[in-house]
């Protein structure tokens, strides 16, 4: 089916408009304005507007059209939000035919197999959105009502748009493409570690956090430490930063010292665009701050506005802010939250004076990364995704795994709808992962007793959630006082050590609801795959292999359980507890002796062994970086075809044998 832009709607400051065709050629040319959305060899296009007299238009709009015979019942669509926050869903059409949406439109007939692609690649100046209006999606650009004179061009931001498969349209061409055109620099190595906000929230005070701080030394492989808000003084929004010393009277100095002295890189969580009216610093700042009311209401207390973006003296405030904390306390991890609030509320987004609101969000945050350096990492948290792109390490890609926060809350105790909508979307973002950006699920949160958040969860929620945090390729934070947690929750937090890196996504990203399955392609040898008990009964799964699209007889492994299955095509399993997730590590049959799995982490050491079969014996090996997580307790199983029996050692003991095959058992 053809999918391609049609026409293009400019909308002035007047309230005139101009509706030009998209001639063949990419050319578009009206009355005041003339449009190339010529593409290069890749696909991208980078709309040119030349402005063929003085014009200020408010915005513009490159219009395509759904099939119609696309439309209908089964028609499905990806709806990517705006936010690193927010819960990203799949919707029915036609019972949400009108919505916005940033970064990706992605469509899909569920009984056609027809495709329909559009995403953004690159948010440098301008704020850019999808608008779907029935059977109508535009790739909406706010031109800001701001005057563009007679002859000169305007870049806008570039897109792509196809009609193939929606993995093949992310995996292949907008991921990769997007992370070239911003420089991307996803964070190799995956953080493990610690971080306060689901854990104490606001209240954190110097002798909890060197208790958490001890309690980490004694878990393997960690190496961050974050402490999350409530470290300085005021609130969430002070405008300026400092220590609070009622709560850390000796300062942050001898924490961050003992974070440092164990491998830990140590940080913290800031929120640099915006100041609340009832911070002790409002009056020393409101000068660089305007007078718009970004969220809140009418009482100081919750009166939020944003920083001027247009003056010069908040960026030297700024570097010099972040200078300090970098070079002088010796922060070398930033959360940087609330940054969606510099330049969009609730109800509109905010103009500037000086540039296009895009393109002055990235000059804030990349004065952030020039005073914190190169080698610092920043996380970006209630933020735009694409925008953050090449100069954040990491980004949020789900919302909070606790969301309501107090007995307040409407949605108080509703732990397990925030784990399956944190869950679906961390799915939906694999893409992200290693090429764009290091996704971060959020929290790994496993406690069973409530501290007043609602957050009580059963070892199968828990499990479940562990299970999504393995599958995100991301970032593995405990959010727990790990010395309060029973064993086999301390378990959950250690088997997903070392982390694999690597992102699984939706077996079906329009599965309606949400996804049921998903897969880690690992390796061309090794799969993971999960299957969710999202209801509330018991139920019975058949775990067949050639619904994930692997053929053909695998090695099948319990990933939890670290157990060996068999060989086969399936698995079932009877009366899987409510809200639980069964995850599995499929393998090829080895054609000689290998190495097939081991008890150290929930990826069953695929990251940490690896073996030969040479001169007639099978040598297996820690790889270089993982030696510190095995020991004397640690499991590793080899596989023999049953035609090199003699080849076992006596180093081995047997634990299976079959007609074709041997299992044997080392202990390191």
């Amino acid at each position: 089916m053809e999918f391609a832009p049609k026409r293009i709607r400019i909308v002035y400051d007047s309230n005139s408009s101009e509706i030009i065709t998209v001639f063949e050629n990419g050319i578009a040319l009206g009355e005041r304005v003339k449009i190339s959305l010529n593409s290069d060899e890749n696909g991208i296009v980078t709309p040119t507007l030349t402005a063929l007299e003085d014009i200020t238009p408010g915005y513009m709009n490159i219009e395509f059209k759904i099939p119609e015979d696309a439309l209908g019942d089964d028609l499905y669509y990806y709806y990517a939000t705006f936010t690193t926050n927010d819960i990203a869903s799949v919707f029915q059409h036609k019972q949400k035919p009108k919505t916005d949406m940033k970064d990706l439109f992605m469509a899909k007939n569920i009984a056609s197999g027809a495709n329909f692609n559009i995403g953004l690649l690159t948010a440098h100046r301008f704020f850019s959105l999808f608008r779907l209006d029935y059977d109508t999606v535009s790739v909406h650009y706010d031109l800001e009502n701001k005057l563009i004179e007679k002859n000169a061009e305007l870049k806008l931001e570039s897109f792509i748009y196809g009609t193939e498969n929606e993995n093949a349209f992310l995996e292949k061409r907008y991921a990769p493409l997007s992370a070239r055109l911003n420089n991307a620099r996803p964070l190799e190595n995956v953080p493990v570690g610690w971080c306060s906000w689901s854990c104490y929230y606001r209240k954190v005070d110097e002798r909890k956090i060197e208790n958490c701080v001890e309690d980490m030394t004694t878990v393997t492989g960690t190496d961050l430490f974050q402490i999350d808000d409530g470290w300085q003084i005021d609130g969430t929004f002070p405008g300026d930063w400092a220590v609070d010393t009622e709560k850390f009277p000796n300062g942050l100095d001898g924490i961050i010292k003992k974070c440092n002295e164990n491998g830990m890189t140590f940080g913290l969580w800031l929120s640099p665009f915006l100041v609340a009216e009832n911070s002790v610093y409002y009056d020393s700042v409101k000068h660089l701050a305007r007078t718009d009311i970004i969220a809140g209401n009418s009482t100081p207390a919750k009166k939020y506005h944003p920083f001027d973006l247009d003056n010069p003296e908040f960026y030297e405030k700024l570097y010099k802010t972040y200078r300090w904390l970098s070079h002088d306390m010796g922060v070398k991890y930033y959360k940087l939250d609330f940054l969606i609030f510099g330049y969009f509320s609730f109800n509109s987004t905010i103009r500037f004076k000086s540039d296009y609101k895009s393109a002055l969000f990235r000059k804030v945050i990349s004065t952030i990364r020039e005073a914190v350096g190169d080698d610092a990492i920043m996380l970006s948290c209630g933020s735009p995704i694409v925008e953050c792109t090449g100069i954040f390490d990491a980004q949020r890609i789900s919302r909070d795994i606790i969301c309501p926060k107090g007995r307040h809350d409407p949605f108080y105790w509703q732990h397990w709808s925030n784990i399956k909508n944190a869950s679906k979307t961390v799915l939906y973002r694999y893409f992200y992962n290693n090429v764009m950006f290091r996704n971060d699920p959020d929290g790994v949160v496993l406690r069973d007793y409530d501290i007043g958040d609602g957050f009580d969860c059963n070892y199968a929620e828990a499990r479940y959630w562990s299970t999504i945090v393995a599958f995100s390729g991301g970032l593995v934070l405990a959010n727990d006082e790990f010395r309060d947690l029973s064993g086999p929750r301390k378990e959950l937090f250690t088997k997903l050590i070392p982390p694999l890196g690597i992102s699984g996504r939706a077996l079906n990203m329009f599965e309606y609801p949400a996804p049921t399955k998903a897969i880690i392609e690992a390796s061309d040898s090794t799969k993971y795959i999960a299957s969710f008990n999202m209801s509330d009964d018991f139920v019975d799964i058949d775990v067949n292999l050639a619904d994930y699209g692997i053929e053909g007889e695998k090695l099948i492994f319990r990933c939890w359980e670290a157990e060996f299955v068999g060989q086969g095509i399936n698995v079932h399993e009877d009366l899987v507890n409510p809200h639980n997730a069964l995850m599995y590590m499929i393998k090829d049959i080895p054609a000689e002796p290998s190495f097939i799995y081991s008890d150290v982490n929930v990826y069953l050491g695929e990251n940490v062994f690896s073996s030969e079969f040479k001169d007639g014996r099978l040598v297996i090996s820690v790889n270089y970086d993982c030696k510190k997580f095995v020991n004397e307790r640690t499991n590793v199983f080899a596989y023999y075809p049953i035609e090199f029996e003699g080849s076992i050692s006596q180093s081995e003991s047997i634990v299976i044998k079959t007609e074709n095959y041997i299992v044997t058992k080392y202990t390191v």
